[in-house]
């Protein structure tokens, strides 16, 4: 695994899996985990930082707690006690849904990190970190131009005469075009249901509080959200 494997997944985590936590909450978990300059971090913190959000990811679908809320509480030892207790005692009652495999070995994990991972994660972390290349903005100081400034041309209007030709002075102007509007009435495009992840669709079902919605595979949380 390359540490951009775990930043992928990290950009992944923050633009897919919680977009509900604000962003100075994310700053601050960064900034404790990595410390200000990301990408200057030592490797090992990135990884650890990476597998603790995705143990985060798995957590929230056994619970009512969103992703960002149990890695800001919970550190990785705490999260692995927590998912196999949640899930004992949902094994316990019967109660087990979920089918998918969530080994919590460190390969497993890994695994699932480099698949998420995000080949652009450069753009997507640049408001969470002080060390992210920021794209080259052109020095407006950089260099002067060396063209004549334009002066602006006096023109010489004559004295009035005693003579009886009227002088009529033509001013030219160039018409403005219009400005179109592009602002468009209506109601703004929503998503469609190809459009949401499931963790995204159990956290929307979450917030709106729809029964049952722990059990509902995505067709479902859709019909339930009413989203086509």
């Amino acid at each position: 695994m390359e540490t951009k494997d775990y930043l992928g997944y990290i950009a992944y985590f923050v633009k897919n899996v919680d977009q509900v936590a604000p962003r100075p909450d994310y700053v601050r978990f960064f900034k404790k985990h990595l410390g200000a300059a990301m990408f200057s971090a030592p490797v090992p913190k990135i990884r650890d930082v990476a597998r603790l959000m995705y143990k985060g990811y798995i957590g929230t679908t056994y619970t009512r707690y969103g992703a960002f809320y149990l890695i800001s509480k919970l550190d990785s030892t705490q999260i692995d006690k927590f998912i196999n207790e949640t899930v004992a005692i949902a094994k316990k009652y019967d109660v087990y849904y979920d089918t998918i495999d969530r080994d919590l070995s460190n390969t497993a994990i890994d695994k699932n990190i480099k698949k998420f991972a995000l080949a652009n994660y450069k753009s997507i972390l640049a408001d969470y970190s002080d060390d992210v290349p920021k794209k080259a903005v052109a020095k407006k100081t950089a260099t002067k131009s060396t063209a004549p400034k334009k002066t602006a041309s006096k023109t010489t209007i004559p004295k009035k005469t005693t003579t009886t030709a009227k002088r009529t002075l033509v001013i030219t102007t160039t018409p403005k075009k219009p400005v179109r509007k592009t602002a468009t009435k209506g109601k703004k495009a929503s998503k469609s249901c190809a459009d949401y992840k499931v963790p995204e669709l159990k956290d929307l079902a979450r917030t709106l509080k729809v029964p049952y919605y722990s059990k509902m595979n995505k067709t479902e949380l859709c019909k339930a959200l009413k989203i086509k």
